[in-house]
């Protein structure tokens, strides 16, 4: 399989249009950076703010800090409400959306936060795969719950209900992570140059954090939403 990739363009009113390319390797689903990182900022080290349930021993940085933190410097003046003209190009088609900013950034995030190499969020790696921008949360549910039952069926090693506590647990550390990457990027909502302060960046892992929280309502509700999808006697 050729590298994926895919290319968020952002037109904001009044202000310059933001491009970020996205590179994967379709062998390990890992981001591909294009140039190594000059001075990562302090933030972006593995003991700043660290999650609890993180398991990596020797690694100077944060996978999902690295992953982000050029992003995030390019949005941390900007607000999360702003109206702006979203496309994202892939190389099998492109999708459109006119929406706030954290809409497209809670995207692009989800996108660079699977591909990290975060062993918490490594099970994203095959929707990374097929990633779908602007993703409602019903879209979410079914993806997430259809990538995690195909592996459990490939794999053979779970049944239904081991599946989904399994799945349940996953969800649990998903959003430890979030909500500690909130912590992590909090402070970095200002430019100490001009004094503009943004909020894109937070919202954008709220809404994150929004549909993992769903997923686990999902969960405890015994799939209501999907089994609404499926309980129809002509399917």
């Amino acid at each position: 399989m050729d590298k994926l990739y895919f290319k968020y363009i952002f037109e904001i009113p009044d202000q310059e249009t933001i491009e970020y390319h996205v590179d994967i390797d379709p062998n390990t689903m890992s981001l591909i950076l294009d140039h190594d990182p000059v001075d990562p900022p302090i933030w972006t080290q593995l003991p700043y703010k660290q999650c609890d349930s993180c398991t990596l021993k020797n690694s100077e940085h944060c996978p999902v800090a690295l992953n982000l933190y050029e992003l995030l410097d390019r949005f941390k003046t900007v607000k999360s409400y702003v109206e702006c003209k979203i496309t994202v190009d892939s190389p099998q088609r492109k999708f459109y959306k006119e929406a706030d900013i954290q809409t497209g950034l809670g995207s692009l995030f989800g996108l660079l936060i699977a591909t990290s190499g975060c062993p918490v969020m490594n099970f994203f790696k095959p929707m990374a795969m097929f990633h779908l921008p602007f993703a409602t949360t019903e879209e979410t549910i079914f993806r997430s719950f259809g990538s995690f039952f195909i592996r459990g069926f490939i794999n053979g090693t779970f049944s239904k209900s081991e599946l989904l506590i399994k799945l349940k647990s996953d969800y649990d550390k998903v959003r430890n992570v979030n909500l500690q990457l909130i912590k992590r990027f909090s402070d970095l909502t200002k430019d100490m140059k001009s004094g503009q302060e943004g909020d894109a960046n937070v919202n954008a892992i709220v809404i994150l954090d929004n549909f993992a929280s769903t997923i686990e309502l999902e969960l405890d509700d015994d799939l209501e939403i999907l089994t609404q999808i499926f309980d129809q006697k002509e399917y």
